[in-house]
């Protein structure tokens, strides 16, 4: 168990794959991701009769399925989802904190609409992650700083000043102009994504495998890491 847990986390860290799995919506499916909420649920369906005057065109034509997780719909005319409208917006990250999550979905329930609006709901949530990483009544141009300071990776440091700036001038007249270009955005909400694998989902993988070693090596990882601590140049 403890080498398949490696394995995927060597998986993550290499970008191969993601820690949320994403299922597309299907009109025949009992389950998917929710394009509302964003979580894999159960989906409740049914097929409705449609009359247009004296023409009866059918229980097949129209398909709905409601949603367990968030109790919204979603609805098919034949094989097309017709609502809510197709998005390419990336399904978020299942370790983000909810008040995150729902900035986080409504950015991608207007992304079509409203690219600019999307953009300043991502900077957002890249602030709101910050005070949750403990960096509260700071910027998050100084939460960076003092986040590089502490070794995070250049290029999460790179993701974080491409969503603050570029939500920035969504707000404010700048160099860059997004208002008609959703497809910015959804590369925002990805960004958004890999700082949130890297300072949440990482560390709670890490933090769970460590979990599982005996309780003598982690005793003897622990006294190692103090010893370290209190004289850098002292030997393990």
């Amino acid at each position: 168990m403890l080498a398949n847990c490696s394995e995927s986390l060597s998986a993550l860290l290499e970008g191969k794959r993601t820690l949320t799995t994403y299922v597309p919506p299907e009109r025949a499916s009992d389950s998917f991701t929710c394009p509302h909420c964003g979580v894999l649920a159960a989906q409740r369906g049914s097929a409705v009769q449609i009359i247009q005057g004296s023409s009866f065109m059918g229980f097949n034509v129209l398909g709905v399925r409601q949603c367990w997780h968030c109790k919204n719909f979603c609805i098919w005319w034949e094989d097309q989802l017709i609502y809510p409208i197709a998005s390419e917006f990336p399904v978020p990250n299942e370790d983000l904190p909810e008040e995150i999550r729902a900035d986080y979905l409504e950015a991608g329930s207007i992304a079509a609409q409203s690219p600019r609006g999307a953009a300043a709901l991502l900077r957002l949530c890249i602030q709101k992650l910050c005070e949750h990483l403990g960096y509260v009544g700071k910027t998050i141009d100084e939460a960076t700083a003092d986040l590089l300071k502490q070794g995070i990776p250049e290029t999460i440091v790179k993701a974080m000043d491409v969503v603050r700036v570029t939500g920035n001038n969504a707000v404010h007249p700048g160099e860059l102009d997004i208002a008609d270009n959703a497809e910015i955005v959804s590369t925002l909400a990805r960004l958004v994504n890999v700082i949130a694998e890297n300072r949440i989902s990482i560390p709670k993988k890490v933090g769970a495998l460590y979990d599982g070693l005996p309780e003598s090596a982690r005793e003897a990882a622990e006294k190692r890491n103090a010893k370290v601590l209190r004289d850098p140049k002292s030997s393990a």
